[in-house]
């Protein structure tokens, strides 16, 4: 009888041999490892930075092209503004001559039109105003003061009323209450004032009258100065 004797433990088996342990450590300190964080957080922020230089050289560099383009564009409507005003003075001097002598014209009728008194107007407001109140205007004779300014008494006008002239109205009515009528309307007419009766002659077919008036610069108007108006107050 024969007896095999084994060892205790087991033979090591070649994938026992060959097995690579999972176990790791890091046993680097943690001063080094914040140290290689904080320098890639350098590197970063950068990268970063000099992005944000290049475009804004980028923005910078366009904004200058841009100006200068417009700068260009500018000198050249200049010169072609100048280039016109050239021609134009040129070939149309005698235009712009004429225009200038009108306007020096226009300036000086003004001046010499500044008493201009349109009695066609005037004499019409005076006969329709009569029409209106019952009498009729057979003669009216004006005149106007040198110097288109009658020197008056604040008893005659008011203040604020300048005479430039005298009417006297003649005419015919039915009676005198025609007169008074007519009288009083002309109160409210602007254009002359201080109206009063010179006669008042009883006839066959009524009263034959005659009126006193003064000429208010309010009449003075015209094409070269105010522009008339028609119409009472």
């Amino acid at each position: 009888m024969s007896t095999t004797l084994m060892p205790i433990d087991p033979v090591t088996s070649p994938q026992h041999v060959l097995r690579v342990l999972t176990i790791s450590a890091n046993l680097l300190p943690e001063e080094i490892v914040d140290a290689r964080r904080a320098r890639r957080t350098r590197a970063w922020v950068l990268m970063i930075l000099a992005l944000v230089v290049v475009l804004l050289a980028g923005w910078y560099l366009y904004a200058v092209h841009e100006k200068n383009v417009a700068d260009t564009e500018l000198r050249s409507a200049a010169v072609e503004a100048a280039a016109l005003r050239t021609s134009q003075n040129k070939d149309y001097a005698d235009v712009v001559k004429v225009q200038l002598d009108t306007t020096t014209i226009d300036k000086q009728l003004s001046t010499a039109m500044a008493g201009d008194l349109p009695w066609a107007t005037l004499l019409k407001t005076l006969t329709d105003v009569g029409t209106a109140a019952g009498v009729k205007v057979t003669g009216i004779n004006g005149i106007l003061t040198v110097g288109n300014v009658e020197a008056a008494t604040t008893a005659e006008l008011p203040s604020t009323v300048t005479a430039i002239g005298t009417l006297t109205v003649t005419g015919t009515a039915p009676d005198k209450a025609a007169v008074a009528k007519y009288l009083n309307r002309l109160g409210d007419v602007s254009t002359v004032t201080g109206a009063f009766l010179n006669t008042a002659a009883q006839t066959k077919d009524g009263v034959a009258y005659s009126l006193q008036l003064k000429i208010t610069d309010a009449a003075q108007c015209g094409q070269y100065t105010t522009a008339c108006k028609t119409g009472g107050k």
